[in-house]
C-alpha cells in the first residue's frame, strides 16, 4: 500500500472521529441546560494534545479489546458476510459484551429506561463498527488503527464535553447526541462504498 495514501486515510480517520466528538459537544451544548453540561477544552494546551495522543494509543478499551474485535473477529466475519453485514453483527456482539458494565443502569433507572438506554447504546456500537470497518479495511486491516479509533470514541479528553447530571434524561440525550453524528458518517460511507466499507477506495477530493 502506498504510504502517502495510508497516511491520508489515517488523517481522515482521526479527523472524522474528532469531528464526531465535537459535533456531539455542540448538540449537548444546544440541548442540555447549562448546569448539566460543560465544555472547556483548551486546544492550545500541551496537556490536551499529550492527553489526546495517550487516549488514541493507550486507551485500555482499545488495547485490550481491539485485538479481539477488529484483529480477530472482523476478518473472520468478512470472509462469510459482506462488510456491512459483518459490521452490524460485530456491533451487536460488542454491545452485548458491555451488558455487565452497564447493568447498573437497570438499578439506577428501572427496566424500561434501561432497555431504552441499551437500545441506543446498541445502535451506537453498530454505527461505530460500520465506521471502524471502513477505515480498518482501507489501511490493510491493521489493528493499530482500530485501537486509535476505539480510544478516540471513548473520548477520555472530553472533546464531547462532560455531562454533570446523572438524571436519566440528561444521560439519554447525551447518548443520542453521540449517535447522531455517527448516523451521518455511516450513511455517507455506506452510500459511497455501496456497502463494501473500504474494499474500494473513496474519492475525498
Amino acid at each position: 500500500m502506498d504510504w502517502q495514501y495510508a497516511l491520508r486515510i489515517w488523517g481522515i480517520c482521526i479527523l472524522v472521529f474528532i469531528l464526531m466528538n465535537l459535533a456531539s459537544a455542540g448538540l449537548n451544548k444546544w440541548l442540555l441546560p447549562e448546569k448539566d453540561f460543560i465544555w472547556d477544552i483548551n486546544f492550545l494546551s500541551i496537556n490536551f494534545w499529550s492527553g489526546l495522543i495517550i487516549a488514541m494509543f493507550l486507551d485500555a478499551g482499545g488495547l485490550f479489546e481491539e485485538n479481539g474485535w477488529r484483529g480477530f473477529a472482523l476478518p473472520l466475519l468478512q470472509k462469510r458476510f459482506l462488510p456491512l453485514q459483518a459490521s452490524i453483527i460485530l456491533g451487536f456482539l460488542w454491545s452485548m459484551w458491555h451488558i455487565p458494565v452497564k447493568i447498573n443502569l437497570l438499578f439506577d433507572y428501572g427496566i424500561i429506561n434501561f432497555l431504552s438506554m441499551f437500545f441506543i447504546l446498541t445502535c451506537k456500537f453498530i454505527l461505530i463498527s460500520i465506521i471502524m470497518t471502513y477505515f480498518f479495511n482501507q489501511v490493510g486491516q491493521t489493528t493499530i488503527i482500530a485501537i486509535v479509533m476505539h480510544g478516540l470514541s471513548n473520548d477520555s479528553v472530553r472533546l464531547g464535553g462532560k455531562v454533570l447530571s446523572e438524571s436519566f434524561i440528561a444521560q439519554q440525550v447525551t447518548e443520542i447526541n453521540l449517535v447522531l453524528p455517527m448516523i451521518v458518517v455511516s450513511i455517507f460511507l455506506i452510500q459511497k462504498t455501496q456497502g463494501k466499507l473500504g474494499l474500494i477506495p473513496l474519492n475525498f477530493s
